[in-house]
């Protein structure tokens, strides 16, 4: 069942959000402090790939100036924190978790069935005005391929996870019009 994503999240020692007497929501961190998160997507040892497919500069940086990715995570946490930043946002290394910093991981269970040059994937896709293609989330075949994309995402592994905020389940779909 869906409860596998939700059971932990509502007792202490997990992220989660609370409303306050005024009315207004804020995150609580595992320790059931009110945080404002500040957090920073993308903090990848490897860089950003290149237009003209050369080795990203930064991972090159990365390599002449660190013995190893753990020092490059060290250091990398250490500058976040002097920064201000309390949270890793998706798509940041795996490395960086474990060192004090909530964090969020990303799924992409709609963003998986564009893989194909957005061809769809049977009936989960819907083929929309202009060519382009929606996920059918009404699909019978919708659960089981989420689910599926979790397992093989490792997402479940995160689930017990304190530091874990959230997933983002998708980001970026083409909503209308041009992608």
């Amino acid at each position: 069942s869906m409860s596998v994503f939700a059971a932990p999240y509502a007792e202490q020692g997990y992220w989660r959000v609370r409303q306050d007497a005024d009315g207004y929501w804020t995150f609580v961190d595992p320790r059931g402090n009110d945080v404002y998160l500040r957090g920073v997507e993308q903090v990848v040892w490897r860089g950003h790939s290149t237009r003209d497919g050369k080795k990203p500069p930064y991972r090159l940086w990365n390599e002449t100036h660190y013995a190893n990715k753990a020092e490059w995570a060290d250091e990398t946490i250490g500058r976040l924190k002097k920064w201000g930043f309390n949270t890793l946002g998706s798509w940041s290394d795996p490395s960086l978790r474990g060192r004090g910093m909530g964090y969020f991981v990303h799924v992409g269970f709609a963003m998986s069935c564009f893989a194909d040059g957005e061809k769809g994937d049977g009936d989960l896709m819907i083929k929309r005005r202009g060519g382009r293609y929606f996920p059918n989330v009404f699909s019978p075949d919708w659960e089981r391929h989420c689910r599926k994309l979790a397992r093989a995402r490792l997402i479940l592994s995160v689930l017990g996870d304190a530091d874990l905020i959230g997933i983002y389940l998708d980001g970026e779909l083409p909503w209308w019009g041009e992608n």
